[in-house]
């Protein structure tokens, strides 16, 4: 068993992996939760910056610098402001 895994809190069965990048990390944060729930939308709130990736710069809230120029970004996702309690959420769930 890997160390992280084993020190990580609960008594339950643990899965564990390790990434090079903050970039990576979410892009795969991003497959689990698609396939656990399956469904397509993100949320990402548009003070957050996520990586430099293709499909992080599509979750980045920041256009300049890292999504001027880059043409067209994955789809699927939403951008939201951290304070935002708009209960019109129709754009997430689907």
């Amino acid at each position: 068993m890997r160390i992280h895994t084993r020190l990580a809190p609960g008594d339950f069965a643990k899965k564990s992996c390790l990434f090079v990048s903050g970039a990576e990390a979410c892009e795969n944060a991003v497959k689990v939760a698609r396939a656990y729930t399956k469904r397509a939308g993100v949320i990402a709130f548009t003070s957050a910056y996520h990586g430099r990736t293709m499909a992080t710069m599509a979750m980045n809230g920041k256009v300049a610098p890292y999504r001027a120029g880059m043409g067209l970004m994955t789809n699927g996702g939403t951008n939201r402001d951290l304070d935002d309690d708009d209960d019109d959420d129709d754009d997430i769930h689907n």
